[in-house]
């Protein structure tokens, strides 16, 4: 990385020469780094998926929502406790900008999380503006029976209608990435695994690829609003 100290006839340099980029820190240090050399294009369903809802709820901002209802979901992203999502909250502090989450960041971000739950409806229009969140599932266990990795839990003990908890997966011994995994109704309490994602978006059956694996919950409303993650487990999958 080069440094670049500007004099008096040069104050700012910003934007690229060749397969150069020059970037500004907000201390006055300007530096160099190499541009892409292309842009990465999905690689499974879900990334497309994601892709294609953040494109549709972008334009939904700009061109269905009300004024109203876009400054709600600026006041909402302002003033929702909770600083990351993980702790079941939208304020956040974006990287590299040291601000607080926009409006129309917390609106893609809860519709994500509506999708991702798997609850099918209407594009969550309103801010769920003093909306108590759900409460993640209790005693979560997890249980090598082959061929799947069978979960079960108590149900989350503030939940609404429909809720649904999202299932995070994650290996200690092997090079599959923290995903998630599935989702199911947060009443269920119990459901049966039997693949993990592996490259490409592909299924990796567990039964035949043996190794330790970590798995988490959360709960999603059907407002978008969401628990804190439950306790980890722990799981070992072994050949039969």
């Amino acid at each position: 990385m080069a440094v670049i100290t500007l004099g008096n006839a040069i104050s700012k340099i910003r934007g690229s020469i060749g397969n150069q980029v020059y970037v500004g820190w907000k201390s006055g240090v300007t530096y160099i780094r190499s541009k892409a050399s292309a842009i990465s294009n999905p690689q499974s369903y879900d990334q497309v998926a994601i892709r294609s809802n953040l494109a549709m709820l972008s334009k939904y901002w700009m061109t269905t929502l009300k004024q109203g209802q876009r400054d709600a979901w600026e006041t909402f992203a302002k003033t929702k406790p909770g600083y990351y999502p993980n702790s079941g909250g939208v304020r956040n502090i974006i990287k590299g900008n040291n601000g607080i989450m926009s409006g129309i960041n917390a609106f893609m971000l809860i519709n994500q999380w509506i999708r991702s739950a798997g609850l099918v409806g209407p594009v969550q229009e309103d801010a769920p503006i003093g909306v108590v969140a759900p409460t993640p599932p209790t005693g979560l266990a997890a249980v090598w029976t082959t061929p799947s990795i069978v979960l079960t839990w108590t149900k989350p003990s503030v939940e609404k209608k429909g809720a649904r908890c999202r299932i995070w997966l994650a290996s200690r011994t092997s090079a599959v990435h923290k995903q998630l995994a599935a989702s199911c109704l947060a009443d269920d309490g119990t459901i049966p695994l039997l693949n993990a994602k592996a490259a490409q978006g592909a299924d990796l059956p567990f039964l035949g690829n043996p190794g330790n694996f970590m798995i988490q919950m959360d709960t999603v409303d059907p407002d978008g609003t969401k628990s804190q993650p439950s306790m980890t487990v722990d799981v070992k999958v072994t050949n039969p």
